[in-house]
């Protein structure tokens, strides 16, 4: 049970069970829930949205677990603009590395102190001297930029991942992520849960997956979706010049017959690849379906597909007559021993790990994940579009766009004969 407070936020109330007992009997309301493991611990959370439609100046929560099956929450934590203004921020960072950097700038200010002064050699003189001391000081649009989002910036570029982390565990409003607390793991043996890098990515997946601003889906010919994800917070411009963060493309569409399960294909690498960051010789490009890292609920809406032959809407009688059975059968097709695998494909080069990380070029014009997904969705004949309305932001915040500097591979897409 969640109790009101004026700011907009919410408690939780630990209610006796004649209290939940007559909760019951209250006037009912719908409110959109999304789902996930916001946090990372490994339990699912509950993210409460469009709460202000029925509440007056309530916020969008989110409600922790703790973990165990007794009803009540570990703790809760309000949506507000200062929350969307952080994670949007961080998003658009990881989608261009100048963002911060392009709306702030350093200058000084002059700060005064009284500096003690001696003269002399055998008859000393000593006395106070007003000192002007120059202190730089970041400045910034506080209408576009989060301080504490600016801060965890810093840490990241200085390499202090564990400081960034502590940051976001603040703007989320909770006593961990994953298994870290205040830089310490708590969980010795699983260090995939106590990878700062990794939490850091999953967690702005989660969030943007599931609390992007809705679009409208009554559109005739909509058949499915482009959604893109966060690879990793490593530095991909120190892997190849021009691209700053690598994203990650899968192509999603709705199942025949069902209400809200989707169908998913991507591309990936056949080796060489470690969450996110290049190990090796990355071999040849290969088809996935239903890979869990591109689900629907790690992953946020870049583009709507849509074809002139089939409509979301409608529920065909016959299964071959649906655009998931035609992305899948593509997607099968795809001979994955006949495309080398290619990191950057518009600049022809790769990621050479073997030979002391050297970037070499790509062998018979390679191409990467992204080059796939594009390349599905022209192979069957669907179109991209640029989404309407708020549901390319977060909370009403901007989210990144598809461009090659975050999608490298995007304008090399995988020719139709290779499906």
């Amino acid at each position: 049970m969640l109790t009101g407070n004026a700011d907009g936020s919410f408690s939780i109330y630990n209610a006796a069970t004649w209290e939940l007992n007559s909760a019951y009997d209250w006037p009912q309301k719908s409110i959109e829930v999304a789902n996930n493991d916001f946090n990372v611990d490994g339990y699912f959370d509950v993210m409460l949205k469009d709460v202000g439609d029925h509440i007056s100046g309530a916020n969008d929560q989110i409600v922790y677990s703790n973990g165990q099956a007794n009803g009540l929450a570990a703790g809760v934590t309000q949506m507000d603009d200062q929350f969307y203004k952080f994670f949007s921020n961080a998003a658009m960072y990881t989608a261009d590395g100048d963002y911060f950097a392009d709306r702030s700038e350093i200058g000084y200010v002059l700060s005064y102190a009284w500096v003690l002064t001696c003269w002399g050699w055998s008859d000393f003189s000593c006395d106070y001297t007003l000192v002007p001391i120059p202190m730089p000081v970041i400045f910034y649009d506080e209408d576009v930029i989060d301080p504490d989002a600016l801060l965890a910036n810093l840490d990241m570029v200085a390499g202090d991942f564990i400081g960034a982390l502590e940051r976001w565990r603040v703007a989320l409003g909770e006593p961990a992520i994953g298994s870290v607390i205040n830089g310490t793991c708590l969980r010795t043996l699983s260090e995939e849960n106590c990878s700062s890098m990794r939490l850091l990515t999953a967690v702005l997946n989660r969030l943007l997956s599931s609390g992007q601003d809705q679009q409208e889906s009554n559109s005739s010919g909509l058949v499915g979706e482009l959604r893109t994800r966060l690879v990793a917070f490593s530095d991909v411009g120190s892997w190849f010049e021009g691209v700053d963060k690598a994203y990650h493309l899968s192509v999603h569409a709705p199942l025949l017959g069902t209400d809200g399960l989707t169908t998913w294909n991507s591309g990936f690498p056949s080796n060489g690849f470690l969450d996110g960051s290049p190990t090796g010789t990355p071999g040849t490009l290969q088809s996935k379906d239903l890979h869990p890292s591109d689900a629907t609920w790690e992953t946020s809406v870049i583009r709507t597909i849509y074809h002139p032959a089939y409509d979301s809407n409608i529920s065909p009688y016959s299964l071959t007559n649906h655009f998931s059975f035609e992305l899948n059968t593509a997607s099968a097709s795809f001979d994955d021993n006949m495309i080398p695998y290619c990191h950057w494909p518009e600049s022809n080069q790769k990621l050479d790990l073997v030979a002391d990380g050297e970037r070499v070029p790509c062998a018979n014009d390679g191409k990467n994940s992204n080059s796939f997904a594009i390349g599905l969705v022209k192979s069957v004949g669907g179109s991209l579009r640029r989404i309407a309305g708020l549901h390319a932001t977060f909370g009403g915040k901007p989210l990144p766009d598809l461009t090659v500097k975050s999608h490298p591979g995007m304008d090399e897409p995988v020719p139709n004969s290779a499906f």
